[in-house]
């Protein structure tokens, strides 16, 4: 059996993030290339273009309307350039069919790819198809994650949350900026594989440039928000982390990862319950012994 000491020399080095940030408010303008939105899926046997824009609707159009009247309202702003969507608020109120997603963004300064939680834009642009229909593009969510890397992409991408849910867009050449309380993320959008593969039919497509993103959001940093882990203690053979400054009541995750940088989607859960009335919790955990150092932190939706 190791020795108390040693174990307690790499249970020390566990911890929360102590200057979690959020976005207070922001939005992303978008530019779509129309040139490229012309040549896209051009192999399907339908007249070209197949898919031309006929109507934008911004936050505060969608925040209005159903499914049903985003699909059939008459065309409107049907504008290629300069469509900006809003970022969403923690809570969203969706009408029927709707699937506009709530910002639960959070990340240490510095860190924006180790992040928890996704940016949730507001806004739908409608498409029509040269064959008949309506395609829709928009309900995004901004996130990251470093399988998309295996796809060509940088890691950051917009998710479409209408159905059929997946990603939409893969961020190139993305450039990003944290300027005291200012957070800019600006990049190419690109088609996703997934787009090009299973939705146009069309592989080609995979990674074209159709346009640029860029994002923009007010930060907040708000420590004393944040769950933070006080105590590490060894009781037997398990590792005993005590948190405080959690929501009363509230229900939370503890999560382990061998490196603070790993990406939010790396970190494991090892450990959930609920903050009793003081906002403190306690987990008790079999002392890792695989890895040599082990970082813990509390998450709180």
């Amino acid at each position: 059996m190791k020795h108390p000491g040693i174990l307690l020399a790499f249970v020390c080095l566990a911890a929360t993030p102590l200057n979690a940030a959020s976005f207070s408010e922001g939005s992303a303008v978008v530019d779509w290339d129309r040139a490229a939105w012309d040549a896209l899926a051009g192999d399907i046997g339908l007249a070209r273009p197949v898919l031309t824009l006929n109507a934008f609707f911004d936050q505060d159009a969608v925040s209005v309307r159903n499914y049903s009247q985003i699909l059939r309202d008459p065309p409107t702003n049907a504008i290629y350039t300069g469509q900006v969507y809003g970022m969403n608020g923690p809570v969203v109120s969706n009408l029927e069919g709707r699937t506009s997603q709530p910002t639960t963004f959070t990340f240490e300064p510095g860190n924006p790819e180790g992040h928890s939680g996704v940016i949730g834009l507001a806004g739908i642009s409608r498409f029509g198809v040269s064959g008949g229909g309506s395609l829709l593009y928009g309900d995004y969510t901004l996130q990251f994650d470093t399988a998309r890397q295996a796809r060509g992409g940088s890691g950051w991408y917009l998710k479409g949350n209408i159905p059929p849910v997946a990603p939409a867009f893969d961020l190139l050449q993305v450039h990003l900026q944290e300027n005291g309380d200012l957070f800019q993320l600006d990049a190419d959008l690109a088609v996703t594989f997934e787009i090009a593969n299973f939705l146009y039919a069309t592989p080609s497509d995979a990674l074209r440039d159709v346009g640029d993103f860029h994002f923009t959001a007010r930060v907040a940093t708000n420590p004393g928000n944040s769950p933070k882990l006080r105590v590490a203690q060894i009781a037997k053979s398990s590792l005993v982390l005590i948190g405080e400054g959690g929501t009363p009541g509230g229900t939370y995750t503890l999560r382990s990862a061998s490196a603070i940088h790993e990406p939010e989607t790396s970190w494991r859960t090892v450990g959930e319950g609920t903050f009793d009335s003081k906002g403190s919790s306690s987990n008790s955990i079999p002392v890792p012994v695989s890895d040599l150092t082990q970082w813990f932190r509390l998450h709180q939706p």
